[in-house]
């Protein structure tokens, strides 16, 4: 009879019926964890509403030349529509976040058909992905991570299924985030050397649209690549977030492959695919490992890899030990997801203690048409304020992004003569703004021309806070 009830029950687990089973985990995990919105959203929410309320994609409107702070056109222009529309532009992108996360698992499932792998396989490797302890911090972040991993394996599955319409995947990813660009090129040179010429009309109409994106970057912004490339290519390198998230992302699918019967061929007849994606994979993480990527939410730029790193692993797995997989992955997943709820449950408080706070005494006593400078936290408060900002994190200043010696910052500081600075106490995670900050603190002309106006603290636990400092008359 047991034997009965368990046939029975593995019959009921088909692939849609497993696919159902974790969205609604997922679900329940999401509705459990902290809501929170990352500080960066707001930096592509002010371009958003300085676009759909003026007509200027830049972080200051007026500002010539404008800047390119941001990394997602199509996430700005998505939040400039719901300006436009009157919706609230950071809800909706959070609703869009968490169904481009839901939206990963059938379409995983679907890859790994075309790859031929069976039923376990896939109901496995759907299983690492929704237990794997990060797209509950993404999915309602605000940023466009969830929807940039969402096209990579929309362009997979189009490159297995050979469609014409893969360009046109391919056109948007690269406009979701400009590492896209990388795998629209890996992707078109595979079809080519697989001899597939059917969709080059389409490879060439959908490339003819980027190259004009780029053409009106150029004439707009003067620079072939965002400013946010330069700001963070300048810096020290974050080879240990690199090694962070290949210790934390892969240790799991690792396990599970060393404790199963490794089938090699199963690959063999995508060897193209297989060698386009991953080197784009190397090449993204070789560019995002010499870069200072700025804050200790970092992982957001790897965490797009991992849905490919799993279907690459369950794709050559053969039987896998199901107890093993549970005792070893579950408990590790259990304990990050706790400590990222912690991370994102302290972020939120900070925001609603510290930032939403000094806005709000920003916008009731500083004149509209002052200039504020942010030390470093350029997102919510600007967004709130709407001043014409200096962002000395460099992200959304052409000068600044460029320029990594402290005199040369202040130099820059002063004469741009802020009305109202922001100040970060405690570690700011970046090592040029703390290098300009510990400058700024004894240099006379800022100890004689500002004074300190109010300060506004979270939990007694927490060493990081926001000063307003004020110009003296």
């Amino acid at each position: 009879m047991i034997t009965t009830l368990r046939l029975r029950a593995t019959e009921a687990l088909t692939p849609k019926a497993v696919v159902l089973l974790l969205v609604g985990m997922f679900l329940f995990s999401l509705v459990l964890f902290p809501s929170w919105t990352v500080d960066d959203a707001y930096i592509s929410l002010r371009y958003a509403r300085n676009l759909a309320e003026s007509g200027q994609l830049t972080w200051n409107i007026g500002d010539n030349p404008p800047v390119e702070g941001y990394t997602g056109l199509l996430w700005t222009l998505l939040a400039a529509a719901a300006f436009s529309w009157h919706l609230p532009a950071l809800i909706l992108l959070k609703i869009i976040g968490i169904a481009c996360t839901l939206a990963m698992l059938p379409l995983v499932d679907l890859i790994l058909v075309e790859l031929g792998a069976g039923q376990q396989r896939r109901m496995v490797a759907l299983g690492l992905l929704v237990v794997a302890p990060w797209w509950q911090v993404h999915a309602a972040s605000g940023l466009e991570t969830p929807l940039f991993t969402l096209l990579i394996l929309v362009c997979v599955l189009l490159a297995l299924r050979r469609s014409a319409l893969l360009p046109a995947a391919c056109l948007l990813c690269a406009l979701t985030r400009p590492e896209g660009a990388a795998l629209a090129v890996a992707l078109a040179v595979a079809s080519w050397c697989r001899g597939d010429r059917r969709p080059w009309p389409s490879w060439l109409f959908f490339g003819g649209l980027g190259l004009t994106y780029i053409a009106w970057r150029l004439n707009y912004y003067g620079e072939m690549l965002p400013n946010t490339y330069y700001a963070k290519n300048s810096g020290e390198s974050s080879w240990l977030h690199l090694v962070a998230f290949i210790a934390q992302c892969i240790f799991l699918p690792a396990l599970a492959w060393w404790h199963s019967r490794p089938q090699g061929d199963a690959l063999r007849s995508v060897r193209g695919l297989v060698v386009a994606m991953v080197t784009f994979c190397v090449v993204l993480l070789l560019v995002y490992g010499r870069s200072e990527l700025l804050m200790n939410y970092s992982h957001r730029f790897f965490v797009p890899l991992l849905p490919m790193i799993i279907i690459g692993m369950a794709a050559t797995w053969g039987h896998v030990r199901w107890s093993f997989l549970i005792v070893s992955y579950g408990w590790i997943c259990a304990l990050t997801l706790i400590g990222n709820g912690i991370w994102c449950q302290n972020y939120e408080t900070m925001e609603r203690s510290e930032h939403m706070p000094a806005a709000a005494w920003i916008a009731d006593h500083i004149p509209a048409r002052a200039t504020l400078a942010v030390v470093v936290d350029a997102g919510i408060v600007p967004y709130q304020t709407g001043l014409r900002t200096i962002d000395m994190g460099a992200l959304n200043d052409l000068y600044l992004a460029r320029i990594r010696n402290p005199q040369a910052r202040l130099n820059y500081f002063f004469s741009q003569k802020p009305d109202v600075v922001l100040l970060a106490t405690g570690d700011l995670g970046i090592v040029s703004a703390e290098q300009f900050r510990s400058a700024l603190l004894v240099d006379p002309r800022w100890r004689f021309g500002y004074h300190l106006e109010e300060e506004f603290k979270g939990p007694q636990h927490f060493e990081y806070h926001q000063q307003v400092w004020v110009r003296n008359p």
